[in-house]
């Protein structure tokens, strides 16, 4: 699950979908269809506008969520995406997956920049420092980095 400043909730599931909740009132707003297989996590920028979910289809996925659509699917990865965040400054996401990689997006156009091979087992979560100048990574083996 994930929360939005504007009053949204996000939550993926085993049924293959995104579902965007409005939290005032509990009704569910839209239902994002896409993913071939489970979704496992999901990240909404900090203006709201898109969201970023991962699955067990090895695939990220970015959602408008003002035009509540697909913005374009991130591939790259050869094992489950387990995690995924957004920068703070919106332009940059990055994806973990049980390949043991992480990999780098820019956000605007979905194109790869980079990718690093860590030394963790499955990367299960992500998450950008408040100023974007460190990501922090936790990999299933218990481990917790700190990236520059």
């Amino acid at each position: 699950v994930a929360m939005s400043s504007e009053g949204k909730l996000l939550s993926g599931s085993a049924d293959k979908t995104v579902k965007m909740w409005d939290i005032a009132t509990g009704l569910l707003e839209c239902t994002f269809e896409g993913h071939e297989q489970e979704v496992l996590c999901i990240a909404i920028s900090n203006d709201a506008n898109i969201a970023v979910s991962g699955s067990t289809d090895q695939s990220a996925r970015v959602w408008n969520l003002s035009k509540r659509c697909l913005n374009y699917i991130l591939l790259s990865h050869t094992g489950d995406v387990r995690s995924v965040a957004i920068s703070p400054d919106g332009l940059n996401i990055i994806t973990g997956s049980s390949d043991r990689t992480m990999r780098l997006w820019h956000r605007r156009s979905g194109q790869l920049k980079g990718e690093v091979t860590a030394d963790q087992e499955e990367i299960s979560s992500l998450q950008f420092s408040v100023d974007g100048s460190q990501l922090i990574s936790g990999g299933s083996d218990g481990t917790i980095r700190i990236w520059d």
